[in-house]
């Protein structure tokens, strides 16, 4: 039987408005799709620059909370309207509710984690503290510092590969970066599947600014390692590692200077605990080597490192901050091969011992699958306890390196050195928990 014109155009028309129904629905997942990417993305930056250990959250902090708290809320009302247009599976019309019962459309607020996720995260911070603990007191172990063997745990005589130096330093870092570069590309794709195409976009965006910070970074980065290898040579592991944690110092007073970012009174508090754990930890002569070499590069490496965050916290604004560290890993690579190709002086170039070659691949092997499990470890920290939980379990560093340090290969501090090393510990805490409490204040 024909259909009459009425009934027609009345079918015609309900296709129509179902078409377009179609269509906004369409478009609003779109929106909905790309708004979830760039809340991950504003989330990700703001872990990151929270994951830095002692640098305040500051304008670009805050702001960052504005934009994900509005785009959490425009998430949540293109879901609604998801929600509202898809087509109805019973074609009944449903009476409205009362207007009284209505409720006002509002966003909602972020889920909280769970109490054994934070758990787990805060688990998986200590853990991945524990294994740059172990880093270090590996590096330690590699180091020739006398003919006589070193005991690992008091019972496994352990030779040293390679004497300290700045060429060794250079060999034993371009070792571990040739294995960070051969896996962290895949760990890199894992975490963040986007890092390809963000890196493509870095490449042809032509913005030598921000590509000189991004490889400024790793340029510093490489001459904090470069100084704390030869810190380690020199002076004690636990020791080396508490001076270091000046650099939160030099971070606060570089984001004054270059940013107006005055530092308030938690912060001078924490900076004037940090100052004085670093001088009581000062070691006064030993047999391991040079002293004033050993605080003169750990020193060395908290200064540049701090050049490192300021530089990171910059960089990131534009780039995620996986492909982020992926950039920074190949500067590092690049330019520890480009130093060792350079001549150095008599006393400071490449020096290997017969015989010693196979067990130098094996120790740069290991140091870097350590530097890639702490860096996985403090990733899915970030994610399962939030950057600043984590951030807070990174101050345990120096304790846990000197304890470490004491178990594994008997290197003993004075008590006061346990003073100190406790006092830069509570210092960084307190730092952290005071860029924690920030975004609550702001």
């Amino acid at each position: 039987m024909a259909q009459t014109p009425t009934r027609r155009l009345s079918s015609e028309h309900q296709m129509d408005n179902t078409d377009s129904r179609d269509s906004k629905v369409r478009s609003a997942e779109e929106t909905l799709r790309k708004v979830n990417q760039d809340l991950e993305r504003l989330q990700e930056e703001l872990a990151h620059q929270l994951n830095q250990d002692g640098q305040p959250l500051g304008d670009r902090g805050v702001k960052l909370l504005e934009e994900i708290r509005t785009l959490e809320g425009l998430a949540h009302r293109l879901r609604s309207q998801i929600e509202s247009k898809h087509p109805i599976v019973n074609p009944i019309p449903t009476p409205p509710a009362p207007a009284a019962q209505e409720e006002p459309v509002s966003p909602k607020p972020k889920p909280q984690r769970k109490e054994g996720q934070v758990v787990t995260g805060l688990l998986l911070a200590f853990l991945s503290a524990c294994v740059l603990s172990l880093f270090n007191v590996t590096l330690k172990i590699l180091l020739k510092l006398s003919p006589e063997p070193r005991l690992v745990l008091g019972l496994f005589p352990v030779d040293g590969l390679i004497t300290p130096g700045l060429g060794n330093s250079l060999l034993i870092l371009f070792l571990r970066m040739i294995v960070i570069m051969l896996v962290f590309p895949i760990l890199a794709t894992v975490l963040y599947p986007s890092v390809w195409s963000d890196l493509k976009r870095f490449i042809e965006s032509n913005d030598y600014d921000h590509m000189l910070k991004v490889v400024g970074s790793g340029f510093f980065l490489f001459l904090s390692q470069v100084c704390i290898y030869i810190a380690i040579g020199n002076i004690p592991t636990g020791i080396a590692i508490t001076i270091f944690f000046i650099y939160p110092i030099v971070t606060v007073f570089a984001s004054w200077a270059l940013f107006g970012d005055r530092p308030n009174l938690a912060r001078i508090i924490a900076m004037i605990v940090i100052l004085a754990g670093g001088i009581m930890a000062l070691p006064q002569g030993g047999i391991e080597g040079n002293t004033n070499l050993g605080i003169s590069a750990a020193i060395g490496a908290g200064v540049t490192f701090a050049g490192y965050v300021l530089l990171v916290g910059m960089g990131t604004k534009k780039l995620h901050p996986i492909p982020f560290s992926l950039v920074s890993f190949a500067a590092i690579f690049v330019f520890s091969g480009i130093s060792l190709l350079f001549p150095l002086p008599e006393g400071l170039g490449v020096v290997i011992e017969p015989n010693t070659q196979m067990g130098l691949l094996i120790g740069g092997t290991i140091l870097g699958l350590l530097t890639l499990g702490s860096y996985l470890l403090n990733n899915f920290a970030i994610r399962f306890a939030g950057p600043a939980l984590a951030s807070i379990v990174g101050a345990s560093g120096p304790a846990l390196t000197a304890l470490f340090s004491l178990f594994l290969i008997a290197e003993a501090l004075r008590t006061q050195q346990w003073i100190g090393l406790g006092l830069v510990s509570l210092g960084v805490l307190g730092m952290s928990l005071e860029r924690m409490l920030a975004p609550k204040k702001a």
